[in-house]
């Protein structure tokens, strides 16, 4: 009986996974306006092979998309989407770009795609010396913790000469490994000055070509 609870459990799980991941249920498969599902897409910015999961998701209700309405309503779909400030959008949130656009709206909206592509690398730049900076100031309350409980315990050894250079050991191995994170926090602080700088300025010229976040 737990075994075949087990087996219904995990059917239940498979099958909400499963309909979790279609682009439609059955009763958008069987009332679709495929050229309005197709602008829906184009105006996100998928290609037309997006066109291959409604097919997977509608094949159980047996149901074949209608595939010229569907390309009609893509390309429709794409001139809401190919314009420049959803292409700066989308490079700042780190997104890809699917070459969709046509010719005469490709290279502004490639070009506002890279500007916004630009600032999302300085962004994570900028991030990943806060975070290293974060780490190393941790990790240097954890030293500078580890050696006063080594000093706490020197005072109270007594005469066990290898207990005492066991705690002198470790305190000078926390002194040298401190010095070494404050040289690489004071290298990480002068790169994240220069950094922020870069990032206000880049900031502020894409706001003065209209590109906004």
């Amino acid at each position: 009986m737990r075994l075949t609870n087990l087996h219904l459990l995990i059917l239940a799980i498979c099958s909400v996974i499963t309909s979790g991941c279609a682009t439609l249920d059955q009763t958008e498969c069987e009332t679709a306006d495929w050229y309005l599902i197709g602008f829906e897409d184009g105006s996100r910015g998928y290609d037309s092979s997006r066109i291959r999961s409604h097919r997977q998701a509608c094949s159980q209700a047996q149901i074949t998309p209608q595939v010229d309405e569907y390309l009609e309503g893509l390309k429709r779909g794409y001139r809401d989407y190919c314009v420049a400030n959803k292409g700066y959008q989308l490079g700042a949130q780190g997104g890809s770009y699917n070459n969709v656009c046509p010719a005469d709206l490709a290279v502004e909206f490639a070009q506002a795609f890279q500007y916004g592509r630009d600032l999302y690398r300085i962004n994570a730049a900028v991030g990943e010396l806060e975070q290293r900076l974060q780490n190393n100031r941790s990790r240097m309350d954890e030293l500078y913790a580890k050696s006063q409980d080594h000093e706490e315990q020197l005072l109270n050894t007594e005469g066990n000469t290898d207990n005492r250079r066991s705690h002198l050991n470790a305190i000078k191995a926390n002194e040298r490994e401190m010095l070494q994170l404050e040289e690489s926090s004071l290298y990480a602080e002068r790169e994240l000055a220069v950094l922020r700088n870069d990032q206000q300025q880049m900031e502020q010229q894409h706001q003065q070509q209209g590109y906004f976040r």
